[in-house]
């Protein structure tokens, strides 16, 4: 399965990091020497997309600066490097209006939707591992990992009919109300339909557009989840930045381990 473009919303204010986020937008705190944004970079280029598509706040121009440069810098030791277009939201009323706001940008093609606060470190790209296994007919690939009863109300969580469809979906249900244990994670693929959906989906009660509503909207149209392998990192709070740290240390270790032995 080939998809062509990939959408990371990068426009939330990053209110679980504060106050550091008040100087530093949340996508550019650095994972020991690289800033966060550049894994979700890295992640939609080795997946062989050929546009990005960054959806970012207006005054977010760190991060603007950082991912054109990326670009640039690649482009010159590389070549080969995603086309990057950005997308500004000027408020950030749930995931779902920033997906919403890329439909322009994206057109009429498949696409991935990328959360960069949401980390992997698998050898094949989560982005990659959507499409294995999925049916020719689809509308909707999410990825989906098992989590703690005592973290389920922090996720959509879905029903699976034979482990794979996905027959419902809860936004943040507390753990008696959950179809299951499975929560989507982080990354997404989608037929351009996803925007009708949106467009169709009234604002929770915070006043915020969830992504996991429009989803919900195409159930009997096809949507289908992933497992996704390897631990994932929430970077967005505290703990799951330190520990992203600290797991991005031990992948660095092990190759430094392998080179030396390959050269010995």
């Amino acid at each position: 399965m080939r998809i062509g473009c990939a959408v990371i919303p990068a426009a939330g204010l990053g209110t679980r990091l504060r106050p550091a986020t008040l100087w530093i937008p949340k996508e550019m705190f650095p994972i020991l020497d690289t800033p966060a944004i550049a894994f979700g970079l890295e992640e939609a280029r080795a997946s062989k997309v050929a546009r990005v598509i960054v959806v970012i706040h207006p005054e977010k121009r760190m991060l603007v600066d950082f991912v054109q440069n990326w670009a640039k810098e690649l482009r010159t030791i590389k070549g080969e490097v995603p086309e990057i277009q950005f997308v500004v939201q000027e408020r950030p009323p749930g995931l779902g209006h920033a997906v919403w706001s890329a439909r322009d940008a994206v057109g009429e093609e498949p696409f991935y939707v990328l959360l960069p606060d949401e980390l992997f470190f698998p050898e094949t790209p989560s982005l990659l591992a959507l499409g294995r296994n999925a049916p020719a007919s689809w509308v909707a690939l999410v990825g989906t990992q098992k989590v703690p009863p005592d973290e389920i109300h922090q996720y959509g969580m879905v029903g699976l009919h034979e482990g794979a469809r996905v027959v419902k979906v809860v936004e943040k249900p507390r753990p008696d109300e959950a179809p299951s244990n499975v929560a989507m994670v982080g990354r997404y693929a989608f037929q351009p339909s996803i925007f009708d959906a949106l467009a169709e989906t009234a604002p929770d009660p915070s006043g915020e557009i969830q992504l996991a509503d429009a989803i919900r909207l195409l159930l009997p149209d096809g949507v289908y989840a992933q497992c996704l392998a390897g631990e994932r990192f929430d970077i967005g709070n505290p703990s799951g930045w330190a520990r992203a740290a600290q797991a991005l240390a031990r992948v660095r270790r092990t190759a430094a381990a392998s080179q030396s032995a390959a050269r010995s």
